[in-house]
């Protein structure tokens, strides 16, 4: 028999094709294979198909090495179920979680030991996710989703798809079966989609088959078992080196000043150099011709404290883990003024925002920490301003961070501001239309089109005011001779939803206005850096565009802007931003595109490019276009499948009177 068989593998060798031998199906195939198939068992012997993060397989069982640990299970269509687990645990109760929802907890058990829930499973990916203490060790040899299966299922059965990306690596699949593999490739060149179809099948000589692709265009591969079963046995990816930087790459030369001011609450299309038809913004206009204006900035969160945390630390939420209201800013992590703190910047922050504090970890690193936090419905009235031209005479280099809290809803602008864009209303400084517009948002009744007028009427006087205020500091900068020469970004943490959608607001929604942000980018102008971007950019990338005209590189998430600076035109980046709450809705733009992820639902809906807003592509349209965001968006979650769930807490109770009250008139405590 071993004879026959060396015989029949020397032929196979001469004919090119493998006849011998039985390999296992792959266990290191990645968590963000798209399956459009019912998965029912998890254990080791059916392949690591299912393990998320947070597992090893040690001796037959799947391992907890992280406090938080996850398996993905593929549905497809919702359904109510049982899950029943095999387990051992030694320590305290364990938490499982399905979709960010808890569903139970796992009793400690020294022995293998049965558990089941009921639990409702999203069409699509769901997440079984257990959540104990560092101290607890926790085993699990099989997950069950429904009855138990007559025998192994192949990876793909018959009339089953697997859908894999292809963007920026060089892949290798290699599937084992008999019958029929149809293969669709499509890709997306420069936003234009191009699609190949065939089909390979197994012969009497090999039941292999390879595929391999390698293009760095956004796309997809979809295998379908046409015909019999199939396994993957292999699968290999070499990520493709980013293309190098066209030409010489900008360097600051010396430490010149850096100032960021953010205005809250702030969308571009209510700009003039965004294109708005009202005069909100003439003071910006005018900075915006000594600067680099990016036309598709986002935001990586649609809430101000984790929207901060992401540009003070070039990390997206995921990873900093500021993602609710109790979460802070943990002192484990370097941020903007730490770092320039030890390079011999004098650094300052200046805040009319609760939800960047000195108690919400954001004043570490800061040489001259000035608060003025309170009742947030008046505006701020000048006071940071004047103590900010004071500062501006302390030795250099300077570093500051200014945040604005206008024109974030619901503010009434001082006069002459208050009636800019409306007719003058016999009404006090604190009382108006926006009072009665928060008593209408908590009544849940609808606004009618004279309602929605004055409230955005409103909400272009506070941006008219806010850059009057800007229009001061600027002048500060001119008059002590340090403009020209300083980097100056001026940016919004989040946008603002004007009920396009009967929503006001931002923070439980990431619709591309809520997510869209201004940014306008002076450079020293020695550096001779002016225009306009089209390229899709992420306010996680302030910090890593720093530490690049530094010269210094510290791995980061966010990319550094001067590629698409020096690109110009639009590329193929993704911006991802994310909603207030742990499970979250997930935004994501890409070109003419915006997609909404709901991972506790597992809801997804896919926008198309208009004006004023993206319109909402109805179901069973653009089905490659929903295929390509759900591969991209799997692939960037997947870079923190390891991360541990474990944020920095801050009890609000202890914050000052001050602090609360700002946050109580926002309406994020009551």
């Amino acid at each position: 028999m071993r004879r026959a068989c060396a015989t029949l593998a020397l032929a196979s060798i001469l004919l090119g094709v493998n006849g011998c031998g039985n390999p296992a199906p792959s266990r290191d195939l990645p968590a963000t294979f798209v399956w459009a198939k019912d998965q029912s068992v998890i254990d080791p012997a059916s392949g690591r198909t299912n393990v998320w993060g947070g597992f090893e397989v040690k001796d037959g069982a799947f391992f907890a090495v992280r406090n938080t640990a996850r398996f993905i299970l593929w549905r497809t269509a919702a359904v109510e179920s049982r899950i029943s687990l095999e387990y051992a645990l030694l320590g305290k109760p364990c938490r499982l979680l399905v979709n960010k929802a808890a569903v139970g907890e796992l009793a400690p058990s020294p022995r293998r030991t049965a558990a089941e829930f009921g639990v409702r499973l999203n069409a699509g990916f769901n997440f079984l996710e257990f959540d104990k203490t560092s101290k607890d060790v926790l085993t699990v040899h099989a997950v069950l989703a429904g009855p138990r299966e007559p025998r192994r299922r192949r990876h793909l059965e018959e009339g089953e798809t697997l859908t894999v990306g292809t963007e920026g690596a060089s892949s290798r699949l290699v599937f084992r079966g008999r019958g029929v593999l149809g293969i669709a490739e499509v890709l997306f060149h420069e936003g234009r989609r191009t699609a190949r179809t065939f089909d390979r099948r197994t012969s009497l000589l090999s039941r292999r088959i390879v595929h391999a692709f390698d293009d760095p265009s956004p796309g997809f591969v979809t295998f379908t078992a046409r015909s019999g079963s199939f396994d993957v046995v292999e699968n290999s990816v070499v990520r493709i080196p980013a293309a190098p930087f066209p030409g010489k790459v900008p360097r600051f030369t010396g430490s010149p000043n850096v100032f960021i001011f953010l205005l809250d609450g702030c969308r571009p299309d209510h700009l003039a150099v965004y294109g708005y038809a009202r005069p909100t913004s003439p003071n910006l206009d005018r900075f915006a011709a000594d600067a680099v204006v990016f036309e598709k900035a986002y935001a990586n969160a649609s809430f101000t404290r984790s929207s901060v945390a992401t540009l003070f630390t070039g990390l997206y939420p995921e990873s900093h883990m500021v993602r609710v209201m109790t979460n802070k800013l943990s002192n484990r992590l370097l941020t903007i003024p730490v770092y320039l703190k030890a390079k011999g910047y004098r650094t300052s922050l200046f805040t009319a925002a609760g939800n960047i504090s000195e108690n919400m970890g954001f004043a570490r690193g800061v040489d001259d920490y000035f608060p003025n936090i309170g009742e947030w419905r008046r505006a701020e009235g000048g006071t940071l301003p004047r103590r900010f031209v004071g500062w501006l005479d302390r030795e250099g280099p300077l570093f500051s961070y200014f945040h604005f809290k206008e024109p974030h809803l619901p503010i009434v602008p001082p006069p002459p501001f208050q009636d800019m864009f409306s007719a003058p209303k016999d009404r006090a400084f604190d009382h108006g239309v926006l009072e009665e517009f928060q008593r209408k948002i908590h009544a849940e009744r609808p606004f009618g089109p004279d309602e929605v007028r004055a409230v955005v009427d409103n909400y272009d006087a506070a941006i008219a005011y806010v850059d009057a205020e800007l229009g001061k500091l600027m002048k500060s900068l001119k008059d002590r001779g340090i403009y020209d020469e300083s980097l100056i970004i001026v940016l919004s943490d989040h946008g603002e939803s004007l009920y396009e959608r009967e929503y006001w607001g931002h923070g439980a929604k990431v619709y591309e206005e809520t997510a869209r942000v201004p940014l306008i980018v002076k450079f020293p102008a020695s550096m001779g850096l002016k225009g306009r971007v089209e390229a899709v950019v992420e306010l996680a990338g302030v910090f890593p565009t720093l530490l690049d005209l530094l010269g210094q590189e510290v791995g980061l998430d966010g990319k550094s802007w001067l590629p698409a600076i020096a690109a110009a035109g639009p590329d193929d980046a993704m911006a991802v931003a994310r909603s207030f709450s742990k499970a979250g809705d997930f935004g994501l733009r890409w070109r003419d595109w915006y997609a909404v992820v709901n991972l506790a639902s597992g809801m997804e809906t896919l926008y198309g490019r208009a004006k004023p807003v993206f319109k909402e592509i109805r179901a069973g349209a653009e089905d490659d276009v929903r295929l390509l965001f759900k591969v991209r968006f799997l692939d960037w979650l997947g870079r923190f499948a390891e991360a541990d769930d474990r944020p920095v807490t801050v009890d609000l109770r202890s914050l000052p009177k001050n602090e609360l009250e700002n946050l109580r008139s926002l309406g994020y405590i009551k």
